[in-house]
């Protein structure tokens, strides 16, 4: 079973082997979501499975539903996953940019 701890590894992973074209794109933000996107599990037994073992993505609310939008189970923790991710990217991005500008 895929915990959250290897979501983020696999996506830290990710941005680091296209570290460059990320730092050096306008957008750096889509080519994030995109690989967000790409390590979040699509079967629903992936995601009641990262949920056993993170409680919180089935219990915290998330400010977007994934999917259609609608008020599911599936729904919140796709979206909570994604959140989290988008924050672990979003971190890795400004320490990148922070080191680019020490150099």
């Amino acid at each position: 079973m895929t915990t959250l701890k290897e979501l983020e590894k696999d996506l830290l992973a990710e941005l680091g082997d296209d570290k460059e074209e990320i730092l050096e794109s306008e957008y750096p933000d889509d080519i994030m979501r995109e690989y967000i996107e790409g390590v979040i599990p699509v079967y629903n037994s992936d995601l009641l499975g990262l949920a056993q073992s993170d409680l919180w993505l089935a219990v915290e609310e998330p400010e977007i539903m994934a999917f259609d939008g609608k008020n599911t189970a599936i729904n919140s923790i796709t979206g909570n996953i994604y959140e989290h991710l988008l924050e672990i990217a979003n971190n890795w991005l400004k320490e990148q940019k922070d080191e680019r500008q020490k150099v």
